[in-house]
């Protein structure tokens, strides 16, 4: 029989190590930030790079599954294979 698999990765924000994202934001150097990007949207996306950076780096990833959407695709697979035999 397939395996099918219904997995979603989350970050797990209760994991999350603040005080550590916290030092890595505080340790950045703005200033260059804002004068290597002085427009306001430069500026911006240039903040939300480096904000997604430290929660790439700090906040663990978990994998959840779906057992409604495995229950559904193993009644699919059951039902196509039992009509075609």
């Amino acid at each position: 029989m397939p395996s099918f698999s219904a997995a979603t990765v989350k970050y797990n924000w209760h994991q999350g190590d603040y005080e550590g994202m916290n030092t890595f934001l505080v340790d950045d150097n703005w200033y260059s930030v804002i004068c290597c990007n002085p427009s306001a949207h430069d500026a911006w996306n240039a903040f939300k790079d480096i904000l997604y950076m430290s929660i790439d780096i700090f906040v663990p990833l978990v994998e959840h599954t779906s057992v409604k959407l495995v229950a559904y695709c193993i009644f699919a697979c059951l039902y196509i294979f039992g009509r075609f035999k």
